[in-house]
C-alpha cells in the first residue's frame, strides 16, 4: 500500500500561502485547506482576518476545504477572547456555507457549542472535527449527523480520557 494523497491545512495567512505553493509543487498529491487557528485568530488584527477571508475567496477553487478554523477554550478562559474566537469561526463558516466548501475544525473544550453552531449552516457539505477529544455524548450527536466526521489524535496513545472515548466510538459510523 502507498499513500495516495495528503491534505495539508493552513493555520495563518503565511501558512495558507505555503500550503498553496506545496499543492502546486505536488499537484495531485497535496491538497490545501485555508484557515486561521483559533488561538492565533483571537489576537489577530481585523486586517489579518480580512486578508484570510480575501485569500480564501481568491483561491476558493484551489482549496479542498476551509480550515483549520474553530474555537479553542482549553488555553483561553477570558470571555471576550472566547467570543472573538466564535465570531471569527462563524465568519469562516459563513464563507464555507456561501461557497459550499467543507470545514476542518479545531475545537477544544467547546465541542458541544461547536455542534450547536454548525447546525445552523445548511450548505456546508461536511464538517471534520479534527483531533476530537470531547464527550461521548457530543460524539454521539456528531455521529448522528449526516455530514460530520471526527478524527482522533495521537492522544489515544497516552490519554486515558481519549482511550475511553475511542473505545465507545463505532469506527464504522
Amino acid at each position: 500500500d502507498k499513500l495516495d494523497n495528503v491534505i495539508v491545512s493552513g493555520y495563518s495567512n503565511d501558512s495558507n500561502m505555503d500550503v498553496l505553493k506545496l499543492s502546486k509543487e505536488y499537484e495531485g498529491f497535496i491538497y490545501p485547506t485555508f484557515g486561521f487557528h483559533p488561538v492565533s485568530s483571537q489576537n489577530a488584527t481585523e486586517e489579518e482576518i480580512k486578508t484570510a477571508h480575501e485569500n480564501t475567496i481568491k483561491h476558493i477553487d484551489d482549496i479542498v476545504a476551509i480550515g483549520e478554523v474553530g474555537m479553542d477554550y482549553f488555553y483561553v478562559t477570558d470571555k471576550s477572547l472566547r467570543e472573538r474566537q466564535q465570531k471569527i469561526f462563524t465568519g469562516f463558516l459563513e464563507l464555507a456555507d456561501e461557497y459550499e466548501k467543507p470545514i476542518v475544525m479545531h475545537v477544544r473544550d467547546c465541542e458541544k457549542k461547536a455542534v450547536n453552531i454548525i447546525d445552523e449552516y445548511e450548505n456546508i457539505p461536511y464538517f471534520v472535527f479534527h483531533c476530537y477529544g470531547g464527550s461521548f455524548k457530543t460524539a454521539k450527536r456528531i455521529m448522528n449527523m449526516d455530514n460530520a466526521y471526527m478524527s482522533f489524535s495521537t492522544m489515544v496513545c497516552y490519554s486515558k480520557q481519549h482511550q475511553d472515548l475511542i473505545e465507545k466510538i463505532d469506527l464504522n459510523y
